[in-house]
C-alpha cells in the first residue's frame, strides 16, 4: 500500500490517511506486498450505483446463513442443528 500511495499522491498527510485502507482485516503492515489489493478490492465496490460503495446486511451477516438455510430447506434439505459431526465425506449423501 505505501508504494502505490507514492506513485500516486504527494501530500504525506494524505498518504498516511489512505494507509489504513489497505490493511483493512488483514493484521498486516501497509509495506507488505499485496495490501494495496485491499485498498483496490474496497474500491470497487458499486452499491447504489456509487463508485467504492459498499453497505450492509440488514440483521448482521448471521442473515446470509439463515437466507442459505431456508433456500435449502425450501429445495428439499434437512438441516441438522446441535448434532455432533463425527466425520465429513465430501460428495456422499446421506
Amino acid at each position: 500500500m505505501v508504494e502505490f500511495v507514492d506513485y500516486f499522491l504527494a501530500h504525506e498527510r494524505i498518504k498516511v490517511a489512505l494507509l489504513g485502507q489497505g490493511v483493512i482485516g488483514t493484521r498486516a503492515s501497509p509495506f507488505e506486498k499485496g495490501t494495496a489489493y485491499i485498498y483496490f478490492h474496497h474500491a470497487c465496490g458499486r452499491m447504489m450505483g456509487i463508485p467504492g460503495g459498499w453497505s450492509y446486511v440488514h440483521g448482521g451477516m448471521g442473515k446470509i446463513s439463515d437466507y442459505i438455510r431456508l433456500a435449502a430447506v425450501e429445495a428439499g434439505a434437512t438441516v441438522r442443528t446441535n448434532a455432533e459431526v463425527i466425520e465429513i465425506r465430501p460428495g456422499t449423501i446421506l
